[in-house]
């Protein structure tokens, strides 16, 4: 000791102080100095101050019931957040896999994944575990919804195919438990698929009368498809029921059924928004056009739309190709003191939804 010059019972303690690292995953952690005199190696960690994407996030939806909502991407890592607390609640890395797309049912038991190479997932809302994996698609999911009684679901994907779930008996067999079953797919278009929706619920139904959901899928071949989902089943697969041609030269880009759209009828209105920045208004079998009006001419065409209500009024919240989302009150007629946009993101962005109130 002496010959060394070093003597252990004048050694100074570790001062430091406390510090932030950040990962190469997204990861900001919070490392306390005193982490460093543990002894097991448990002992010896960070604290996660925030969670992110370490590839493009291309997959939002919110949970029908509770302050919840899930987020997905390239990364292959599934979040499910609580955005009241601002916390993760749990998360999933799903190796070899990128998210596309992703939804919950409206009764909040399962979240539907899209991935880019056609494989569906759908999870327990809840745990994230999986529930049932499909894969009958060739290209990437890019959209999926469900249907309003949760009964359907249904795909779209870059091959222009629709693709119809429905939660019943196994193969059809009363005596078999029940799940999510693949009726079949359906090449409805011949160019991309832009839109795909159900209706949605009517509050002004009476009692005892059927709500039956119906499916619309709209594509750049300027056409609107509706799919025959009570004549469609695993032996006759998916049936259309009609298909009306929209457009002579503009594309349409974006799909709505809602309410109020050109009065207070009781039957949804179909809204569909082209690249010449126009909102045509067809009635309820979507073969002829009601009303042609002017859209927001900023941003880019539409290529999203949700509809909501608040305080009595109808709005249509809206999101644009190109940074822009903003909110159009219904009804529909051209009026552009009725529309208000907003640059929301410094890039173009890939999801817009309506967070539980």
């Amino acid at each position: 000791e002496e010959a060394s010059g070093f003597n252990p019972k004048h050694e100074e303690e570790l001062r430091i102080p406390n510090f932030i690292v950040g990962t190469k995953n997204s990861l900001i952690l919070f490392v306390n100095a005193s982490v460093f005199e543990e002894l097991e190696s448990d002992q010896r960690r960070g604290e996660v101050i925030v969670e992110g994407q370490d590839a493009r996030v291309t997959g939002l939806a919110c949970h029908p019931k509770q302050m919840r909502f899930a987020v997905v991407g390239y990364s292959g890592v599934l979040q499910l957040w609580d955005y009241g607390e601002c916390v993760v609640l749990g998360a999933r890395k799903f190796d070899k896999l990128k998210g596309q797309c992703l939804g919950f049912d409206p009764e909040g038991q399962y979240l539907a994944v899209g991935f880019t190479n056609g494989t569906l997932k759908l999870l327990s809302a809840t745990t994230l575990d999986e529930v049932q994996s499909f894969r009958v698609s060739g290209g990437s999911i890019t959209d999926l919804t469900f249907s309003h009684d949760a009964q359907y679901l249904a795909t779209a994907d870059e091959d222009r195919c629709v693709a119809l779930y429905r939660f019943t008996y196994r193969d059809e067999d009363d005596t078999k438990p029940v799940e999510w079953v693949f009726i079949g797919k359906h090449r409805s278009h011949s160019k991309a698929i832009t839109g795909l929706q159900f209706s949605p619920s009517s509050p002004s139904l009476e009692e005892n009368v059927e709500d039956l959901p119906r499916l619309l899928s709209v594509g750049e071949d300027h056409a609107i498809v509706e799919y025959d989902l009570q004549n469609s089943f695993i032996k006759t697969g998916v049936k259309l029921k009609s298909r009306t041609k929209t457009e002579l030269t503009a594309i349409p880009t974006g799909l709505l059924f809602s309410f109020g759209a050109i009065d207070e009828s009781a039957t949804p209105s179909i809204i569909v928004a082209n690249s010449e920045y126009k909102l045509k208004v067809y009635g309820d079998d979507h073969r002829k056009c009601r009303r042609t009006v002017l859209g927001p001419t900023y941003g880019g065409p539409i290529n999203r739309m949700i509809a909501m209500e608040c305080e009595d009024n109808r709005y249509v919240t809206f999101s644009t190709m190109e940074k822009v989302i903003g909110v159009m009150k219904l009804p529909l007629d051209g009026n552009p003191s009725k529309t208000m946009g907003l640059i929301a993101h410094a890039v173009s962005f890939f999801f817009l939804i309506l967070l539980f109130p």
